[in-house]
């Protein structure tokens, strides 16, 4: 008869032989439930269940007889198990995976109304040190420095008229990480003379960093260049029209007037993807949003790239465990092997021994065969027992 899983309810007969021809985990699998949860049904309608290690011990050889199933069920017991589909106190909770997590986070991002300010008044420490760089506030005294403003936050490279944008796009950044929880932290200036020398911008590890799940983040806002080509010279023109050799003028480059934005990496310092360029009909401040959702991808990617790197180590240890475990059981194996070969060579010396002393024995006809060793006599029928006795490896089993 075959397993009865279709119907809601089985009768507890049924439910008991199949409880014990069969796994509870290849059952409940079946109905879409785990195994405890199918062993709590069962104890529900006073089925008993095969305990730990039962189906192991069956397997070795070794079974034990099924527990009764009680014939007089206590007042209250239903008459039958439920086997139907998962209950909802039996449908395990969903654990949210890094997609789960990094759509979330996605549409908080995407709720937060992104502006930038309308002037210069109220600004964060780090935007107002920019606008001191790009000289639109005027600069503190050395000493009060550090206690006023924070070291260098952002690489801005744009002419003075484009400054009060950039100013307004790193204070729209700084307030949308805040209101997303991302930490932002600006390190102080080190191995430099000037504290506002340019020379400290170079270098990326200089610059303050945006702390998004767990990953570092740079940005550089700069302008974008044209390039012009440059004049010719009446002597470069003569020359190419005799067909010698000249040096070609070349290009120069001048700022066009549009500012770009890159992200790069805080701990490394390479740059993540191409440059967010402003166009004439679509400006910088718009894709601000654009630059935050990255931010919050890429360091998604990247916590998932070290996940994986740890599931893959784990793997790894554990093939190499179970390398060492099948190097340990082969050399068991192989001492075992040689100790048994030893052993059989003993036993057929042994039997060889054991017949040829039977034919002496019949040979002398019961007359002891006396060997002098020094003043010693000994006898060496009796000898000989003793010696096969001891190499025989079945005497100890006999004993």
């Amino acid at each position: 008869m075959q397993p009865i899983v279709n119907r809601d309810h089985i009768a507890r007969k049924e439910a008991y032989r199949l409880v014990w021809t069969r796994p509870l985990a290849v059952l409940a699998k079946k109905i879409g439930i785990s195994g405890g949860d199918l062993a709590k049904r069962c104890r529900i309608a006073a089925v008993p269940v095969p305990g730990p290690g039962w189906w192991h011990r069956n397997k070795a050889g070794k079974p034990r007889p099924w527990r009764p199933l009680l014939e007089v069920l206590p007042e209250g017991t239903p008459i039958s198990v439920y086997w139907g589909p998962p209950l909802p106190d039996e449908i395990p909770p969903r654990v949210p995976t890094l997609d789960d997590i990094e759509e979330q986070r996605r549409l908080e991002l995407m709720a937060i109304k992104i502006t930038c300010p309308k002037d210069l008044k109220y600004l964060t420490p780090t935007a107002k040190r920019v606008a001191v760089e790009c000289g639109l506030l005027a600069e503190p005294k050395k000493d009060a420095l550090e206690k006023m403003y924070a070291a260098p936050g952002f690489n801005v490279e744009v002419q003075k008229s484009l400054a009060p944008r950039a100013v307004k796009i790193v204070e729209a950044l700084i307030r949308a990480a805040a209101e997303m929880g991302w930490e932002y932290r600006a390190q102080k200036p080190e191995g430099s003379e000037s504290v506002w020398g340019r020379r400290e911008h170079r270098s990326f590890r200089l610059l303050g960093y945006f702390e998004v799940e767990g990953r570092r983040f740079t940005i550089r806002i700069y302008e974008g260049k044209k390039r012009t080509e440059r004049p010719w010279r009446d002597k470069d023109r003569l020359a190419k029209l005799r067909g010698e050799y000249f040096i070609h003028p070349g290009y120069d480059f001048s700022p066009n007037g549009l500012m770009m934005m890159q992200l790069n990496d805080g701990a490394e310092g390479y740059t993540l993807g191409q440059a967010y360029r402003e166009t004439k009909t679509k400006p910088l401040e718009d894709k601000i949003s654009e630059i935050l959702l990255h931010m919050l991808h890429d360091a998604f990617e990247r916590r998932r790239f070290q996940e994986e790197r740890i599931r893959e180590e784990k793997r790894r240890e554990e093939r190499n465990k179970q390398r060492a475990l099948a190097r340990a059981r082969q050399e068991i194996q192989d001492r075992l092997k040689k100790q048994l070969e030893t052993q059989l060579d003993n036993w057929v010396q042994a039997s060889n021994l054991r017949e040829y002393l039977s034919a002496l024995k019949v040979a002398r006809k019961g007359v002891p065969l006396i060997y002098k060793l020094g003043d010693q006599r000994i006898n060496f029928i009796q000898w000989a027992e003793t010696y096969i006795e001891s190499i025989d490896p079945l005497t100890r089993l006999r004993r």
